[in-house]
C-alpha cells in the first residue's frame, strides 16, 4: 500500500486503515472438547493475519501467537472469507473456511468449528 504525503513540511498526516473486526475463534473436537494447537488465518488475499493483541498479552513470543486457550482465539479481521488453518504439533490439520461479517452489531463476531477425529 502506498499513502501520500502531506504537500507541506509540519502538515498533518492522516491514515485512513480498512475497518477491521473482532473475531474469536473457537475449535473443538467431534465430542465436544475444546482442541489445543495453534491457528494460522489466512485473508482472500493469501496473507496470514497477525492475532488479536490480546490474544497473547502474556507472552509476546512468536511462539504464542495465535496459541489456543481453551480452543479460542482471536484475531481483527477485515469482512470477507478467510480461512482458518489448524495447526498441532508441527502439522496443519485443517484448513477450514469462514466468513466475517462487514457488522453484524456485536462487538465480538464468534466463529466455532468441530474437527473431526484425529487420523
Amino acid at each position: 500500500m502506498t499513502y501520500p504525503l502531506p504537500e507541506q513540511r509540519g502538515a498533518d498526516l492522516e491514515l485512513v486503515l480498512p475497518r477491521c473486526m473482532l473475531v474469536e475463534l473457537e475449535f473443538a473436537d467431534a465430542s465436544g472438547k475444546a482442541i489445543e494447537g495453534n491457528v494460522l488465518v489466512i485473508d482472500p488475499a493469501g496473507w496470514p493475519m497477525e492475532p488479536a493483541f490480546e490474544a497473547h498479552l502474556s507472552d509476546q513470543a512468536d511462539a504464542e501467537r495465535g496459541l489456543l486457550h481453551d480452543g479460542r482465539t482471536r484475531f481483527c479481521l477485515r469482512p470477507g472469507a478467510h480461512h482458518a488453518v489448524l495447526i498441532r504439533g508441527a502439522e496443519a490439520r485443517e484448513a477450514l473456511q469462514f466468513e466475517v461479517a462487514d457488522d453484524d452489531g456485536s462487538e465480538i463476531q464468534k466463529r466455532s468449528f468441530r474437527v473431526g477425529a484425529r487420523r
